[in-house]
């Protein structure tokens, strides 16, 4: 399951290939869990839940927000793609900011 977390320091979120090059020799550790600890150092508090659709599949659900009024929810059938597309979503929308 997925644990919330909450801000710490401000850094930017790291893209899903660094994240598998930079810790290709740490097995033990989740590609989510670095992305979620990503997301708490960039200011973010966020969390995700499994359930089950009306069809009997398990989705995951996965949100973010920080004080600044934005909230950012996403809905995957695996926790990983949940994750990333979370994080891609903020991406997405501090690129489209900044253009």
């Amino acid at each position: 399951s997925c644990a919330r977390y909450s801000p710490r320091s401000r850094t930017t979120p790291s893209s899903l290939s660094v994240i598998k090059k930079k810790h290709r020799h740490s097995s033990s550790v989740k590609y989510w869990e670095i992305i979620a600890d990503n997301l708490s150092k960039a200011g973010f508090s966020w969390g995700c839940v499994s359930a089950l659709d009306s069809e009997g599949r398990t989705i995951w659900i996965t949100d973010a927000h920080r004080g600044d009024g934005n909230r950012f929810v996403v809905r995957a059938d695996e926790k990983l793609t949940a994750v990333v597309e979370l994080e891609r979503a903020i991406d997405k929308f501090a690129v489209d900011l900044i253009s």
